[in-house]
């Protein structure tokens, strides 16, 4: 069965039950979305530099814990 990625996203994200983790995702999402509204072209370095470093350190430690393991096939 071949989903499309906004398939696989709606998945993945029903599949998370940290209420912390689906914060942060949102809040990602949100300023995602106001980056791609406000650049023509968005390019994924067009993001450096939002974070700082304890927000980067957080997020990093969240995916750590919350993607140790891969579920499904590959």
């Amino acid at each position: 069965m071949n989903l499309s990625v906004k398939e696989q996203l709606i998945s993945e994200i029903q599949g998370v039950a940290n209420l912390t983790a689906l914060v942060q995702l949102f809040e990602f999402w949100q300023l995602l979305k106001k980056q791609v509204s406000t650049t023509p072209s968005l390019s994924i370095f067009a993001l450096a530099g939002t974070l700082d470093d304890a927000e980067a350190d957080a997020m990093r430690q969240l995916i750590q814990t919350e993607f140790q393991h891969l579920e499904g096939e590959w």
